[in-house]
């Protein structure tokens, strides 16, 4: 396997993503300054992340009843650069939910959410060990660009949280409450959190930025300030190297301009 990651997406990169990374094809407006390019997998990818050097790494579903998937990567141009398949520790399923690239451990993780809810991490050769377990509802999962790993959880009807996680220990504490389903997270330039979840009864999303400060003792933790609802995006957000907000939905591709939400 090859492996680094970017925490925003490339441009051209997302716009792959969007429309190319699925077993047939997909048809959507490619905006201008981006660049379709078709990458066919075995099945719909799961998960997506890039590594610092743009290798692009696709988590294919397990089947049903299965806990076995294949992790592929792909370097910039497209080239298959090899596979492994990352197994979950539930014998009968791998319910994956998220994944990411981590620059600290130059490896990717990946929340599985079978049983016990665990946050896995995937090396090169395709070693896979547990970081942290007993997560219920566990969701999306991020890496902040100074190293802290944060995972959510989906509880809905407000039960969903944002957790920190230790690297080490494993250990989690709570850092911001009241979220519903389908959460999902990154980080915005200035290593603020961004957390995107989907109202329990009518599914449309929401997007919330929660300051977070670095201090001596640790990074401090603001109050969460809302930046976009009543979305027809719900499933996932990132940013692009132009530092764009695009978020993911049952529609398509959205492009989020949080000028016209007073956050920026």
């Amino acid at each position: 396997m090859i492996s680094k990651s970017k925490l925003h997406v490339p441009r051209l990169a997302l716009a792959g993503a969007c429309v190319a990374l699925a077993t047939t094809a997909a048809w959507c407006a490619v905006p201008a300054g981006f660049v379709r390019q078709t990458i066919p997998l075995n099945a719909p990818p799961l998960g997506l992340a890039f590594d610092a050097d743009g290798v692009l790494y696709a988590l294919e579903g397990a089947d049903f009843g299965n806990n076995q998937a294949t992790l592929r990567a792909f370097l910039p141009d497209g080239t298959d650069a090899g596979s492994s398949p990352p197994y979950g520790d539930d014998p009968f399923s791998f319910y994956i939910d998220g994944m990411t690239y981590d620059p600290v451990g130059d490896r990717l993780l990946i929340t599985d959410n079978t049983a016990e809810g665990k946050l896995l991490a995937v090396d090169k050769l395709g070693n896979v060990t547990t970081i942290a377990s007993n997560i219920s509802y566990l969701a999306g999962v991020a890496v902040r660009p100074t190293g802290e790993i944060f995972v959510s959880t989906a509880g809905g009807f407000g039960a969903g949280t944002v957790l920190q996680v230790d690297r080490t220990s494993g250990t989690t504490f709570t850092v911001l409450t009241g979220l519903d389903y389908s959460a999902d997270l990154t980080f915005d330039a200035s290593g603020n959190l961004l957390v995107q979840d989907a109202n329990s009864f009518t599914f449309r999303g929401r997007i919330q930025r929660l300051s977070i400060t670095e201090t001596p003792g640790g990074l401090e933790f603001g109050p969460a300030t809302l930046v976009a609802d009543d979305l027809e995006s719900s499933y996932g957000i990132a940013f692009d190297s132009e530092v764009e907000l695009f978020a993911t939905g049952a529609g398509g591709l959205y492009h989020i301009d949080e000028s016209l939400s007073g956050e920026g």
